[in-house]
């Protein structure tokens, strides 16, 4: 009696994990087309360009050239993808983009570039770029600095053993940086059981220059983030959700919202002006999963903007959405600037929008 009471109880939450796997692959979702305004591809980006930030000046600094670090095999339409660092021009948008050299002494045959951040010192007026790097040998965070002209200089290659599944970094100051591991293992099978099983064990940690340690955790798919624009506040996005961290004086973060999104945000950005957010989005999960596994397969995309006061959200505006036949597939990243939006993808384009009205 007691067994089969057990036994109906298993397989009644294994049908529940089912069935919440299943919604949330929004196989129920359908997108309706808008934009804030005429919208155009960006020539000369044809893999990816998964991150970006926007310098005071209007140059954006985008990775390009991410493939997924997930599978201990990657597809073989990933082979041959070279990684990448770009600027794009708010001031001329007409221009296109333009590569950067990452300095004479940087190997470039073992860059496979993800989250990114740049630190403008106030004082000095010093650019510095972080940037994540799924090396061969293990995550790593690449460090260069750069002076606006079309050559970085590689300052050094940071490792440590708090790296573990690295997918954003958010720099601090020239030397520190909060950075997110989506899981708790550098095994690939590990990774896959614990998406499936849904356990919140990504986390982010704070690098002081020395050593990292753990400032948040119980995080599901621990994915990019930002900061406020006072500096009060730390935004971190996981799978259906947008999290939001208040800063302490130690840089440990504590608790203050969750935000339930109805479309999974990957990175934010915010906006040094007004302090919104907003965020690249990929609506339909089951769509961005087949996205990721072939990148020939289209998937559709989404751009929402986040409005907050004192650490908490007041309201939520779609700016753009696109389905799988869409121009953008799987929307990974959106900047503005000035009327402007650029939005960026995984695998895919670069979408320049005029923001008219939304």
């Amino acid at each position: 009696m007691y067994v089969k009471i057990v036994v109906i109880s298993i397989l009644c939450l294994v049908i529940q994990h089912v069935a919440r796997l299943a919604y949330m692959m929004g196989y129920h979702i359908t997108v309706y087309n808008h934009s804030p305004g005429p919208c155009r591809v960006v020539p000369n980006v044809d893999n990816g360009s998964e991150d970006m930030q926007t310098l005071s000046s209007g140059i954006v600094i985008i990775s390009s050239g991410y493939h997924a670090h997930i599978s201990s095999s990657p597809p073989a339409y990933m082979s041959g993808i070279e990684g990448k660092l770009l600027t794009f021009d708010f001031n001329n948008p007409n221009q296109g983009v333009t590569e950067l050299s990452l300095g004479k002494d940087f190997d470039t045959s073992d860059f496979n570039p993800h989250g990114i951040s740049v630190y403008e010192n106030p004082d000095s007026g010093k650019i510095t770029i972080f940037v994540v790097n799924h090396h061969t040998s293990g995550d790593r965070i690449e460090k260069f600095t750069y002076d606006h002209s079309n050559e970085l200089e590689h300052i050094e290659s940071i490792r440590d053993k708090s790296m573990i599944n690295v997918n954003d970094v958010l720099a601090v100051d020239e030397d520190s940086f909060y950075f997110t591991n989506m899981g708790s293992t550098h095994s690939s099978l590990a990774r896959k059981l614990e998406i499936w099983l849904m356990m919140p064990w990504g986390h982010v940690v704070f690098y002081d220059g020395l050593a990292g340690r753990t400032v948040a955790d119980g995080i599901f798919l621990a994915n990019g983030l930002a900061m406020s624009t006072d500096g009060k506040y730390v935004y971190v996005c996981q799978l259906f959700e947008l999290k939001t961290f208040e800063r302490q004086q130690d840089n440990s973060l504590r608790f203050v919202q969750a935000l339930r999104l109805a479309t999974p945000p990957d990175n934010p950005s915010v906006d040094p002006v007004t302090g919104d957010i907003w965020l690249g989005t990929q609506p339909i999960v089951i769509e961005m999963t087949e996205h990721l596994e072939d990148a020939s397969k289209s998937c559709s995309s989404q751009v929402l903007k986040v409005s907050t006061k004192n650490g908490n959200t007041t309201s939520i505006t779609s700016v753009y959405a696109s389905d799988n036949k869409g121009p953008i597939w799987g929307s990974s990243v959106a900047n503005y600037y000035q009327g402007q939006l650029l939005i960026g993808s995984v695998y895919h384009k670069l979408l320049y929008c005029e923001v008219r009205a939304f």
